[in-house]
């Protein structure tokens, strides 16, 4: 199955296609043919190709036939276990998916990491110079490989170091279970570690980050924790108080709490009233009734948080209530760039492409391309971060 969508703003155009033939070169060469269509004889400035698991032997070759094809000033793009484009994200089959954009009055900056020759992050003030951010700057597509992208460290930093918040937008691969598995594509460089950027400036970039996970019990504060551990809340032992709030929930919500617990830390535990994206969410690794409660992240004593469960009807919900402020602007977006959980996906919806499809039905159908993440990057607050359960979608348009 082959599909494509156009947009134009003004002289800017964007086109997507998704291709879910079998082979891999006949999927990315259908992408690419639609593309080039779609472009109607202008060379696209970026062009994003993501490519599920199954094709990562042939991609490095046939990404540098596609930007060939394309005259692509710059390519970016990557593995994953799904990809997503127009309304559909094929879940363990395998398909190609791009997004080509034509942006006459835009900057395209490309610019990469590797354990070899790294990011500065050790010197925030230097970062500026590297990546290419100043004044005009709009937002960072970054994608990385997960086994040795340092992103909860990178993400913050690239979003502060220019003195003004930065909307960094993207993800870390899921098209591997090892190091060394997934494949980061850049121009003409196929990376088997590190991270990969493009730096868009005079573009309009909104970017939603929608956890849209249902809170469970109040907000307490940590009073003591040990590394990844958290030992008491509240001046009680941290199991006894999940135990109390569990026991206090609908069996609905009990089931909800069995099948999947995240712990959410407040970004601001001053706040007298929590709501939605006040929390940064985390898996709960393991609870010991001695030891305490394990959690994908570093507490700290005085931090505020709120347990929470994964639950689909809040977070179509809280997508949907985010999407609606975006509805309201004049232009849809020339397109849209999404990052969604691995989580996300059929067995927590009960359907294929949830996400696609509702930034898509919000929208108006814009061109777009997108992935299954382990770990989406997406602004809160004045911050960006790395999420968990997240769908995190970057609207482009351009300027006036």
């Amino acid at each position: 199955m082959l599909t494509g969508t156009r947009r134009t703003q003004g002289n800017a155009v964007a086109v997507s296609a998704l291709s879910e033939h079998p082979d891999g070169r006949t999927s990315i060469a259908e992408v690419a043919d639609t593309l080039h269509e779609g472009l109607r004889g202008v060379a696209p400035d970026l062009v994003v190709l993501m490519a599920s698991f199954q094709h990562t032997r042939i991609l490095p070759a046939a990404a540098a036939d596609l930007r060939r094809t394309l005259g692509a000033g710059h390519l970016i793009g990557g593995t994953a276990d799904t990809v997503m484009g127009d309304s559909r994200a094929p879940e363990g089959r395998p398909a190609a998916v791009a997004l080509a954009l034509h942006l006459p009055s835009a900057s395209v900056r490309a610019w990469r990491s590797t354990p070899r020759n790294p990011l500065p992050l050790s010197r925030p003030d230097d970062l500026p110079g590297t990546v290419g951010l100043n004044e005009e700057t709009a937002g960072v597509l970054v994608m990385g490989d997960p086994y040795t992208t340092p992103a909860s460290r990178m993400v913050p930093l690239l979003s502060t170091c220019a003195g003004r918040p930065i909307p960094i937008f993207g993800g870390l691969l899921s098209g591997a279970s090892q190091p060394g598995g997934n494949c980061v594509l850049l121009d003409d460089l196929v990376l088997n570690e590190g991270y990969a950027g493009i730096t868009l400036g005079n573009l309009d970039i909104d970017v939603i980050s929608s956890e849209g996970c249902k809170p469970i019990g109040e907000p307490v504060v940590i009073t003591k924790c040990d590394e990844n551990v958290i030992q008491e809340l509240g001046g009680h032992p941290a199991v006894e108080s999940l135990q109390n709030i569990v026991d206090g929930l609908s069996e609905s919500d009990q089931n909800l709490a069995r099948s999947g617990l995240l712990v959410g830390q407040a970004m601001d535990s001053n706040k007298v009233r929590f709501g939605r994206n006040d929390f940064e969410l985390r898996a709960v690794m393991g609870v010991h009734p001695e030891k305490g409660i394990a959690i994908a992240a570093v507490p700290r004593v005085g931090r505020t948080i709120q347990f929470h469960v994964r639950e689909p009807r809040a977070a179509d919900e809280d997508l949907r209530l985010l999407l609606d402020a975006q509805s309201l602007d004049d232009a849809p977006p020339l397109a849209v760039l999404a990052t969604s959980c691995n989580a996300r996906g059929q067995s927590f919806f009960g359907h294929e492409g949830h996400d696609a499809g509702v930034l898509r039905e919000r929208l108006d159908k814009p061109p777009l391309a997108g992935f299954y993440a382990v770990g989406e990057f997406g602004p809160v607050g004045d911050s960006s971060m790395v999420h968990g359960q997240s769908i995190v979608a970057a609207m482009l348009r351009t300027r006036s």
